[in-house]
């Protein structure tokens, strides 16, 4: 991520969330500290972009290998009323970062 004065981690995820929900979690603190050893793998991995924690690519890796677990959730949300069954239409990456702060 860039290094904006004023600008953190947290508040840049919030922008970029807003604009493409879909695409982007909230990257606050509990989600960085569930995180924080992924990320250094992430860039352990990815080594050529000179970062030493990689966040979204290790939340993405997440998204990615749950993607299964993620379906049968919907499934079972569906089968239920209100809220539960609403969620249903929320992207992989919110599913999971609603989880993550359940954690």
């Amino acid at each position: 991520m860039l290094d904006i004065p004023g600008v953190s981690h947290a508040k840049a995820s919030k922008l970029l969330h807003l604009k493409r929900p879909a695409l982007y979690p909230i990257l606050d603190s509990k989600l960085m500290a569930l995180y924080r050893r992924p990320a250094a793998e992430a860039a352990k991995r990815h080594a050529q972009l000179g970062y030493r924690k990689l966040y979204w690519a290790a939340y993405r890796e997440d998204v990615l290998a749950n993607r299964v677990p993620l379906d049968r959730l919907r499934i079972e949300m569906e089968d239920q009323n209100g809220l539960l069954k609403q969620m249903t239409a929320l992207s992989d990456i919110r599913l999971l970062d609603i989880m993550a702060w359940k954690i």
